[in-house]
């Protein structure tokens, strides 16, 4: 028998004082004399030196009602024999989630969240179920349940630890909510045998961790969520961010780059230096000093040095923690696309086709588009021809240069024909038969790299172009491939595109000439044609910024062979029908090489990975997890382990019981 509270115990030695007061005897002292016993002899009572106990069952009642007074206020609790004890709790099924993200690169956290894993797996007994996952930008598992169970005892710890060492933490960024859903999901899906279900996380729990998606997640029932947050030796942080563009200059002067600056709110620092790299690593240029207090962010505007090649890359340094203190960028280039008009309109008269495609296309800082317009039945220049990614024909060809141009498309060019029909030269732009005069565009694929643009509600209203003239353009067959972009009003195509070879085929059933439609008069117009001429080039969209693990857009229209170039100095291959490249692991500049053309982009971490200031208390909670920083609820019975006094005494209450015979033997 055990006792939570044995020093209640010394009460038992209060039974010696019914002893004491059962041995000691009254002795007669006064004598009160009777006259009416004068004649009779006296009789005084026998004393003896020795004393003895009188009454020995009232003696022993309340001894014993001692003795279960002090037993009871003991609290006294049976112990159960270890088998016993672990077949009465219910099995345990563990998932361990240990977080990846590029915050964990700060020293030690990756070594403490390691320790922290192996203890917690531990801590199992011989029957329970345990898995092991990893998580950043999305969730993974290093160590199954069925693994676990097919693995001996004896390997179960040590092959743990081995796929642990084998693990550093990544650059992607914390999605926290998808992987406390997924881990959550993967231990709930067990049969109604009676078991325990926790998931415990082992993370830095900064703030810049996603947790949205958990208020839209029931959390299972039953599922419990131990947390064994993790802290670095040195609280605080500082990093960088894109703010935009590279813009041009002011008054002729270098271009300009701005950057953001957001320093943790537990930093100790406050005064920072940005300076550009080479593409060596080396210092290019002055340094500039930069003040930004604790939990503040400060835009900075950089300019460009001028040097050839430019530098791609900007480093903070007065940060302690240098995982994100590089900021990769890419200069923009100047891009060259030489475009090809065939129509009549040549030289351009006012308001003509040709006229409106001049007015729209003019060069800036990072477009140099060289426009060649001739008639359609001059002879094609073939080097013209191989130079332009881009051909409008605004009116019927010959046989032999519709072929030449179908042959450019083939090989990756992209064709129009505005308000002729491609399929052969003798089509004409005449107004189709039965069509009224105006027509309206009916509905449109906003999905489609020429409308996507204009997706946005805001945007996407076409109702005040009015097509005057137009032709008819026959429904594409399946087999084709081809795909209706734009229809009609009344429900004829308006713009088909036509798959052909590294190229496309598109056919424009109007134009726009004022003649045509009011559709150059539109501020639709000019977006449109951009949007055809990024098409053209490659189809890439050019954002501001990629992060880690985000795919990048890659042109169409590539070479056979392609090869991408990884920051750490790695190729892979492309296959051309490729769209786009999600191997994005880690930050810097990634080069695409198809032929003699290259494409390059930046990756940078996440901006949300620099705010390493942990969670406020209760903050998961917020978000409909039922966190708890302790194992107190949910307890696991390992290998020769019980379950702790208080546990035991509670569910046995033997102290009732004791108090109640107490209460019984005193009314006795």
């Amino acid at each position: 028998m055990n006792f939570l509270a044995p020093w209640f115990l010394l009460g038992a030695a209060a039974v010696a004082f019914p002893v004491l007061f059962h041995l000691v005897r009254r002795t007669t002292r006064d004598r009160l004399p009777f006259s009416s016993l004068m004649f009779l002899r006296p009789h005084p009572p026998r004393l003896s030196r020795r004393s003895r106990i009188e009454h020995w069952l009232l003696l022993l009642l309340r001894a014993l009602a001692l003795v279960l007074l002090a037993l009871g206020f003991a609290r006294p609790f049976l112990m159960p024999k270890p088998a016993a004890a672990a077949a009465a709790v219910p099995a345990l099924r563990r998932l361990v989630l240990v977080d990846v993200s590029a915050s964990m690169q700060r020293p030690p956290l990756w070594n403490r969240a390691r320790r922290a894993a192996e203890r917690t797996l531990t801590e199992c007994a011989p029957g329970d179920q345990a898995a092991l996952w990893l998580f950043d930008r999305q969730a993974r598992p290093l160590l199954t349940f069925e693994e676990w169970r097919t693995l001996p005892l004896d390997e179960r710890l040590p092959q743990v630890r081995a796929r642990l060492e084998a693990v550093r933490p990544g650059w992607a960024e914390t999605r926290l909510d998808a992987a406390l859903i997924q881990a959550a999901e993967a231990v709930a899906d067990q049969p109604s045998a009676p078991v325990r279900r926790e998931v415990v996380l082992v993370s830095d729990l900064q703030e810049g961790a996603r947790l949205n998606g958990l208020q839209a997640h029931a959390w299972p029932e039953g599922v419990a969520l131990r947390i064994l947050p993790v802290e670095p030796d040195r609280p605080g942080n500082a990093g960088l961010a894109q703010a935009g563009a590279i813009q041009p200059g002011r008054d002729g002067g270098p271009p300009v780059l701005r950057v953001r600056v957001q320093n943790d709110a537990a930093s100790t620092v406050e005064a920072f230096e940005l300076r550009w790299l080479n593409a060596a690593g080396r210092p290019v240029g002055e340094p500039v000093a930069i003040q930004a207090p604790p939990g503040q962010d400060r835009i900075v505007r950089l300019a460009v040095p001028d040097i050839t090649p430019p530098p791609n890359r900007v480093h903070l340094t007065g940060d302690p923690q240098p995982f994100d203190n590089d900021l990769w960028v890419v200069p923009p280039a100047k891009t060259r696309i030489g475009v090809l008009y065939l129509g009549q309109d040549v030289p351009a008269r006012p308001r003509s086709t040709l006229f409106f495609l001049q007015q729209a296309l003019q060069t800036s800082d990072r477009l140099d588009v060289e426009l060649t317009a001739q008639k359609p039945e001059e002879p094609l220049d073939p080097v013209v021809l191989e130079n332009c990614r881009l051909i409008v024909v605004a009116a019927p060809l010959s046989g032999s240069s519709l072929d030449r141009v179908l042959d450019r498309a083939e090989r990756g060019a992209t064709a129009l024909f505005v308000g002729v029909d491609p399929s052969g030269p003798t089509a004409e732009a005449a107004q189709a038969p039965g069509t009224p005069a105006d027509a309206l565009l009916g509905t449109i694929d906003f999905s489609h790299p020429l409308f996507a643009p204009f997706a946005d509600p805001r945007f996407s209203d076409f109702t005040k172009l009015r097509f005057h003239r137009r032709i008819a353009l026959d429904e594409p067959p399946e087999s084709a491939g081809a795909r209706v972009v734009a229809r009609f009003d009344d429900g004829t195509p308006a713009l088909i595109e036509t798959p052909r070879g590294r190229g496309r085929v598109l056919a424009l059933a109007s134009g726009w000439s004022t003649d045509a439609s009011n559709w150059a008069l539109s501020t639709k117009f000019v977006p449109w044609l951009f949007a055809l001429l990024q098409w053209s080039r490659g189809g890439m969209s050019e954002a501001v910024a990629y992060t880690v693990g985000e795919p990048l857009p890659l042109p169409e229209g590539r070479a056979t062979a392609a090869t991408m170039r990884l920051p750490d100095g790695s190729t892979r291959p492309v296959p051309p029908e490729a769209r786009s490249f999600a191997g994005t692991e880690q930050p810097g500049l990634y080069r695409l090489s198809a032929g003699d053309l290259e494409w390059i982009w930046a990756v940078n971490l996440d901006p949300a990975e620099s705010r390493t200031a942990p969670l406020a208390p209760g903050e998961l909670e917020a978000f409909g997890a039922p966190a708890s920083d302790a194992s107190a609820a949910i307890r696991t019975v390992g290998a020769g382990a019980l379950p702790s006094g208080p546990e035991i005494e509670a569910r046995q209450k033997l102290w009732r019981w004791l108090l109640a015979a107490a209460l019984g033997v005193i009314l006795l």
